[in-house]
């Protein structure tokens, strides 16, 4: 003949299954975030474009694609782990792989989204730059082809590098791609958290400044539903969030009061978080009742 569970049984299960939850939830926010083996070939990029580019939860990555196959930047990823973030670049042609005439990639990340704080120039001679507003950069990544160097350049504001020794950058002629990857650690920031990417495609000359030089950058990733503005005031950027392990995921919608929007602390967007303040919120019912079972003239000293 069965019994009732004592209340201590049902604490105990409770608490498994609180641990099992929590075990569960951990495993799922590893499934989204993946490392990128940087070596020119773009297989490990797994994520299916949505329609008009977005986020693909599945594979963790941030996609963008032009609309034709006439615009020299055709295609932008980005998808991150907790070491590194990852780009993946796309063009319509490679012109040199190495001296004049070889590709520029410049992104501009923007790690505090403050209104104008951090730069606004890209570099190397040009005339192009970030329109006046909230996407300025602390960092800026810039490869570094037209010399035969396999890293990036990542600047700080006042444009020294501080690029560790292995930060990537690889391109790949034959595929038309260029693969990076760069330190969390030199970006000043770690995950979780969101980035403020603008990225620009200029033709190097032989001393990594841009072709012509004081000219203007050939093309910009622009979103969907963002404006280019001119090719010498960049207003197009996009935001990216990441988790604390590194996967990239859509930035949350804002909360609305008093008819300002207040966007969600990264954090909030933790699933394990959720677990963890409802394991302690079992963990203080459990204790509480315990404590009620007990004799009143215990209960009540």
């Amino acid at each position: 003949m069965m019994t009732g569970l004592r209340g201590e049984d049902v604490l105990r299960r409770f608490a498994a299954w609180v641990i099992v939850l929590s075990a569960a939830l951990a495993s799922a926010a590893l499934v989204s975030a993946h490392g990128v083996a940087v070596d020119g070939d773009p297989a490990d990029w797994t994520g299916v474009p949505p329609p008009g580019g977005g986020y693909d939860p599945v594979a963790g990555e941030w996609i963008w694609q032009a609309t034709d196959t006439i615009t020299p930047l055709q295609e932008f990823r980005v998808t991150a782990d907790e070491t590194y973030v990852y780009f993946l670049v796309r063009l319509a042609e490679i012109k040199a792989a190495r001296g004049e005439g070889a590709p520029l990639v410049q992104i501009a990340v923007d790690t505090d989204r403050r209104q104008d704080s951090g730069q606004s120039v890209f570099v190397g001679l040009t005339r192009s730059r970030l329109a006046a507003g909230p996407a300025n950069w602390e960092r800026l990544i810039r490869t570094s082809f037209a010399t035969g160097r396999l890293s990036p350049a990542v600047l700080d504001p006042n444009l020294a590098d501080v690029a560790a020794g292995d930060d990537i950058a690889i391109l790949a002629p034959q595929r038309k791609t260029i693969e990076m990857r760069v330190r969390w650690a030199d970006l000043g920031i770690a995950p979780p958290t969101t980035l403020r990417l603008t990225t620009a495609l200029f033709t190097a000359d032989r001393r990594e400044n841009v072709l012509p030089e004081d000219g203007l950058a050939l093309a910009a990733v622009t979103p969907s539903n963002a404006s280019l503005g001119t090719l010498d005031r960049i207003a197009a950027y996009f935001d990216v969030s990441f988790r604390a392990d590194g996967a990239a995921v859509p930035p949350p919608a804002p909360v609305r009061v008093a008819g300002r929007d207040i966007p969600l602390p990264p954090l909030l967007r933790e699933p394990l978080l959720y677990a963890v303040v409802g394991g302690m919120v079992f963990v203080l019912l459990g204790v509480a009742f315990r404590l009620r079972a007990r004799p009143k003239s215990w209960w009540w000293g």
